[in-house]
């Protein structure tokens, strides 16, 4: 069955009841409501109304509502959508224990679908239930999950933002609609389009989205020295808002912050979520033209690359803080992402945005869009008709209505005078950045110290600058992976030097793209085999997962370059759980590297194995038991081992 989507926009309560009703009169087959209202309009009168429509609601109140291509604040915008019966589920969840919630959400969701993927609203203005928390519980079983989202907003700061579905409202806790994605395709990204200036800074001193120190000076100062804010000027409290981070996150993801707030006394400034200290962050810049130009090309690209010029509903989660500081050209923004889609649209202005940045680990964002794209299952991929160019953006960004309303054209003045005003503060932000990299020491330390990082772990290298030189440590609970490939040899008897490198490090670099990905720490390559571990140097309760997935992964991608490259390699994999020593050897080449019984059992694993296939311990099939489907291959006579049980990953 295909998806049909229909969308309404209405500025009034009664105006929306009668809407509704006649909408779903007229498609009866009509079974969920994305519903996005200002705060005005949320009362017991209104969602006993929604009651009656014996329709499942997935709703939040807002700051401002987007429908097509649309704008508006004070209004109430509704997306209704035909889909399977059979491949949704609705439900609220509420607790004070936000990983708790994060767990449970995805029990449920692995409880009603073998493959789902979750939008949720967020409750409590992101402060009574912690999104980075509740993300952490979630993806805790090691299952990877797309998740897309937002945090309720209002109207006016003085009231409380809601969630509310066919039961009625809540304040707390969060609202998940869980999507069968073997029945429904739903992908989706986070955008953001803003381009860091000045050189990286340092958080020196924070707890949770609370910042201390900004390379050593208070926050509050760093502020007032290079933006011309001030803590306890009820005027700032807006203005400070214009100056987002982008924060590099130990997991190597980045994510977007927006100051909200300057405290006087403790001399700290308040983000909208989480910096960890020791980050390292860069401000963005103002230029709103710019940003959005990049967005727009950012979402195109990703319409494109993965063929989806086709969708049948375009979800927006879209920062209301973004709204703000783009002020008349927020409309703009959404004009040029609903054209990119012939598609019904529908959103809000969030005060958070959940997704992940392309090629990156789901987060919390800021001054972001979460776009999330709905299609059948069996619909034709297609790239989308309407390409823009650069130019292009930038001609429609600049070109005003022949009968445009003065009030709008003296916003867009106000707009780009606040502009100019913006960037003579990152001027001089850059020229203070310059003077203190005179001689390039900077420069010169953060090239060495990305070196160290392409070396060793980010822990292990932090302890090697702070001088310590014997580094070794006892790990419990880890998984170490070998992977070789087999035809190699052969094939590298047909191929020239450059080629068989090439081919190599091709593949390699692509491994490593899936260690990042999923928190694994490579430790060498011998030849043309991979090692890998996970559970250090930061222990993880999840490394067999982990592993899981970056085995899963390496066979896809030998796949993928076979095909390209016309070859026919295979992978032999094995791995096993257990305690490892780790440590650093070496003096002028450094290496961290792994012993122990493990690494042996491991390494058998490997060699024992299967051409194709995912070979693994007894250990580590314990860990997975009744998790996640295993294959038992039995007793087996293992070198230097004896008759050991091992295990294989279904095919």
């Amino acid at each position: 069955m295909s998806i049909y989507a229909q969308i309404f926009t209405s500025n009034s309560s009664e105006e929306f009841i009668d809407q509704f009703s006649s909408t779903i009169f007229s498609n009866p087959k009509l079974n969920l409501a994305l519903i996005f209202a200002s705060d005005s309009y949320l009362t017991e009168g209104f969602t006993s109304e929604l009651k009656k429509s014996n329709i499942h609601i997935f709703g939040t109140s807002s700051r401002e509502e987007i429908s097509g291509n649309k704008l508006s604040q004070g209004s109430v915008s509704a997306m209704l959508l035909n889909l399977n019966d059979s491949a949704f589920r609705l439900k609220r969840f509420q607790g004070n224990d936000s990983f708790e919630l994060g767990k449970s959400i995805t029990e449920w969701a692995r409880s009603e679908f073998l493959n789902p993927a979750l939008m949720m609203i967020v409750g409590g203005g992101g402060f009574t239930i912690k999104s980075e928390i509740l993300l952490s519980g979630i993806f805790s079983t090691g299952l990877d999950i797309p998740v897309y989202g937002g945090i309720a907003s209002m109207l006016s700061n003085l009231t409380t933002s809601y969630s509310f579905d066919s039961e009625g409202m809540f304040q707390d806790g969060v609202l998940v609609l869980a999507l069968d994605r073997e029945k429904i395709d739903i992908q989706g990204m986070a955008v953001s389009g803003w381009k860091e200036v000045g050189t990286p800074k340092r958080i020196t001193k924070s707890l949770g989205n609370k910042v201390y120190e900004i390379e050593g000076m208070p926050a509050t100062e760093f502020y007032e020295r290079y933006f011309k804010v001030s803590a306890g000027k009820e005027e700032d409290l807006l203005a400070v808002m214009e100056y987002p981070l982008l924060v590099s996150m130990p997991n190597g993801s980045r994510v977007m912050r927006t100051p909200i707030q300057l405290e006087a006394v403790s001399k700290s400034v308040i983000y909208a979520a989480d910096i960890p200290q020791n980050a390292e962050v860069r401000f963005c810049s103002p230029n709103i033209a710019e940003t959005i130009e990049a967005a727009v090309e950012e979402v195109q690209t990703f319409r494109d690359s993965n063929n989806l010029g086709a969708v049948d509903a375009v979800i927006l989660f879209d920062c209301a803080i973004r709204s703000q500081s783009f002020g008349t050209y927020m409309k703009k923004e959404i004009e040029f992402i609903s054209t990119l889609w012939n598609a019904p649209i529908a959103g809000f202005s969030s005060w958070g945005e959940i997704g992940n940045r392309r090629g990156e680990t789901c987060g919390l964002h800021n001054t972001t869009i979460s776009l999330v794209l709905l299609r059948d299952k069996n619909s034709e991929s297609r790239k989308g008709s309407k390409f823009y160019t650069r130019d292009s953006i930038h001609q429609e960004l600049n070109e005003f209505e022949v009968n445009a309303d003065p009030n709008e054209m003296r916003k867009n003045l106000q707009s780009l005078r606040k502009q100019k005003t913006m960037l003579s503060h990152f001027l001089h932000l850059n020229s203070d950045d310059l003077d203190q990299a005179n001689s390039n020491l900077a420069i010169e330390r953060h090239k060495s110290e990305k070196l160290l990082l392409n070396i060793l772990p980010e822990s292990i290298a932090e302890r090697l600058k702070s001088g310590e030189t014997k580094i070794a440590d006892q790990f419990d609970n880890v998984t170490v992976l070998f992977a070789d490939l087999v035809g190699f040899t052969s094939l590298s008897g047909k191929l020239n030097a450059s080629e068989i490198v090439r081919i190599l490090n091709l593949l390699f670099r692509n491994f490593d793209s899936l260690c990042d990905r999923y928190g694994i720490e490579k430790i060498k390559t011998i030849g043309d085999a991979y090692m890998a571990a996970t559970g250090l140097p930061i222990p993880s309760e999840d490394h067999v997962f982990r592993i899981v997935k970056l085995a899963k992964g390496m066979l896809k991608c030998l796949q993928l370059i076979n095909d390209k490259e016309n070859i026919n390699l295979n992978l032999r994999i094995g791995f096993h759980s257990g305690s490892v020593v780790a440590g650093v050897i070496g003096k002028n080449k450094f290496i961290y590297d792994l012993w122990g019984d493990t690494v042996n059992i491991a390494s058998r694993m490997e060699s024992h194995g299967i051409p194709g296939r995912i070979h693994l311990s007894d250990a580590s099939a314990k860990i997975l038991m009744n998790k996640i489907p295993l294959e038992k291959r039995g007793e087996i006579e293992i070198k230097g081992k004896g008759k050991m049980t091992t295990w294989l990953l279904p095919e």
